[in-house]
C-alpha cells in the first residue's frame, strides 16, 4: 500500500513538473484591426495586440485569409500594439487573422477582420 501511495505521489509530482516546463500561451490577441475596404495592389495595415499571463514577451503572425502569412514580428513587451502591412493581388472577400507567440507556446487564431478587395483607383 505505501509502495503504491509513494508511486502515486510521484507521478503526480512528475505530471506537475512538465505541465509547468510546457509554459503557457499568451491570451488570445485581439482581432485585427483595420480598413474593412481595401484596394487591389494598395498596401494597407491592421493592428493587434495581446499580453502574456507570465509577463513574457510575446511576437505576433498575420494570416492574410489568401493563403500567405506574414514574418513573426519581433519579440515585444505584451500590451504594446503591433501593425503590419499587406497588398492583395485579387478582388474578393478576406478573413484577416493573427496569432501571439511566446519563447514556448503559440495561441490559436484570433477572431477574424473581414475584408472586401475591390479594383483599385484607375483599374478596369
Amino acid at each position: 500500500m505505501k509502495s503504491r501511495l509513494t508511486a502515486l505521489t510521484l507521478a503526480a509530482g512528475a505530471m506537475l513538473v512538465l505541465a509547468a516546463g510546457c509554459g503557457t500561451p499568451p491570451d488570445l490577441p485581439e482581432a485585427p484591426v483595420g480598413p474593412t475596404r481595401w484596394r487591389r495592389g494598395s498596401a494597407e495595415a491592421c493592428t493587434t495586440r495581446t499580453t502574456d499571463p507570465s509577463g513574457k514577451q510575446v511576437q505576433y503572425q498575420f494570416d492574410w485569409g489568401d493563403q500567405s502569412q506574414s514574418e513573426w514580428s519581433p519579440m515585444m513587451d505584451g500590451g504594446i500594439a503591433w501593425a503590419d502591412t499587406h497588398s492583395y493581388r485579387d478582388q474578393g472577400s478576406f478573413s484577416i487573422r493573427v496569432r501571439a507567440r511566446n519563447d514556448r507556446r503559440t495561441t490559436k487564431w484570433s477572431a477574424p477582420l473581414e475584408v472586401t478587395v475591390a479594383v483599385g483607383e484607375g483599374e478596369v
